[in-house]
């Protein structure tokens, strides 16, 4: 099989690879469609640490092909792929609680991905799709479980302002979530065409940090600050503005990440009393089902 294979920083190749036999509780998933995370973005930058030679991706969906031989999963079977997979070692694993696993990695980044044909996964992170849903439509369904999982934390109320700091693939589920759950949202990056998207996802304004005071515009927008301030780009700039364009008592979370985030400075969460949240943007496969219905 071929296989997309990053060799180095900026680097890649398309390698003949043997197909993968799966253990007894693997499948082997024909890889139907695909999408590039940040996350693929930054092991080919160079700002997020990787062990070469890697096979990126982790964003996919596809066909069962062949089954491991304690798997009832059939061949044939379609789904989307939980990325984050669990250690079958651990105290939670053992009792079956795999979302709990707490040596859960990501394809992709810890192990070889999804960008060559066929992928052995744990069956335990198959999420079933029913007829008339593609692999295309899911391949990029774990962004929006993350969002998911985000607004289940942050609670937006009908009417609530919602910043969103950065407009990549992340971000952009964060948009179309909040904006779901009936928040007005304010979308923010330094690129045009990533704030044309976020129009398209539903923000309803959107502030271009390369030309303008993101800070001036959220309190002209919202009067005190936003209601929930969520970080979708982990780059310093904008994890440091977080607790700044919060009112008091705004609710902060903390998604996107990568090794030169910078940190937060604790005095201001104390001073606006804002409950932050944070968490590895992987999605737990109960909330992946949802998302399509």
């Amino acid at each position: 099989m071929q296989a997309c294979v990053l060799t180095g920083v900026g680097t890649v190749v398309v390698e003949d690879r043997p197909r993968r036999v799966p253990a007894p509780h693997q499948v082997v998933v024909r890889v139907d469609a695909a999408g590039v995370c940040g996350t693929d973005v930054h092991q080919w930058e160079g700002t997020l640490p990787t062990e070469f030679p890697r096979v990126p991706g982790h964003d996919f969906a596809g066909t069962v092909v062949e089954v491991g031989a304690s798997v009832a999963t059939e061949v044939g079977a379609r789904a989307v792929v939980k990325p984050s997979f669990p250690c079958e070692a651990c105290d939670w694993c053992r009792r079956d609680a795999h979302e709990y696993c707490e040596n859960k990695r990501l394809v992709g980044l810890w192990s070889d991905g999804c960008m060559t044909e066929y992928v052995a996964v744990p069956a335990v992170n198959l999420v079933p799709l029913p007829d008339g849903v593609s692999a295309e439509a899911t391949a990029n369904l774990e962004p929006f479980a993350v969002a998911l999982n985000t607004m289940t934390r942050v609670q937006p109320a009908i009417g609530e302002w919602v910043v969103v700091l950065g407009c990549g693939p992340i971000g952009l589920a964060q948009i179309s979530m909040a904006k779901l759950s009936g928040a007005r949202v304010v979308a923010v990056d330094i690129r045009a065409e990533a704030l044309s998207m976020g129009t398209t996802f539903g923000a309803d304004h959107t502030v271009d940090a390369a030309t303008d005071d993101v800070h001036a515009a959220v309190l002209e927008l919202t009067g005190d600050g936003a209601d929930i301030v969520i970080e979708a780009a982990g780059t310093q700039p904008t994890v440091e503005s977080m607790v700044g364009l919060a009112r008091k008592h705004g609710r902060l979370a903390n998604v996107g990440i990568q090794t030169t985030m910078g940190h937060h400075d604790l005095v201001p969460f104390i001073l606006k009393s804002s409950p932050s949240m944070g968490w590895a943007a992987t999605a737990a496969r109960a909330s992946m089902r949802p998302v399509y219905g």
